[in-house]
């Protein structure tokens, strides 16, 4: 799930078209049985504990919006954040660093 530049805290157009999404398969139960954990990242920029920070509370928003989303309210969803850690693009320009703003939803077995 990806946040909008203009807007950091609001998700794009086509991550709000995928949590929609994401909500009919928690409806559906496809993925009752496995643990789900919403996990934040940020780019490099700025210091270390406000990025863990930053990306732990955009993962918090995605569960919440999740939530209300879901007919049920979803499924207990644990949200953390690593900040910079795990870049998928090079931060050198602005598009790679947004690409590294980013909320990572994970499914283990249980």
């Amino acid at each position: 799930f990806r946040f909008d530049g203009a807007r950091p805290g609001r998700l794009t157009a086509q991550s709000r078209a995928s949590l929609a999404l994401l909500a009919q398969v928690l409806d559906s139960g496809m993925l009752d049985g496995f643990r789900l954990e919403a996990l934040g990242f940020t780019d490099a920029e700025g210091g270390a504990a406000i990025n863990r920070r930053l990306a732990r509370e955009r993962a918090e928003a995605l569960v919440a919006d999740l939530g209300r989303a879901a007919a049920e309210g979803g499924q207990s969803i644990r949200a953390a954040g690593f900040g910079e850690a795990l870049p998928i693009l090079c931060d050198a320009d602005p598009w790679g660093a947004g690409g590294n703003r980013r909320v990572e939803l994970w499914r283990f077995q249980r």
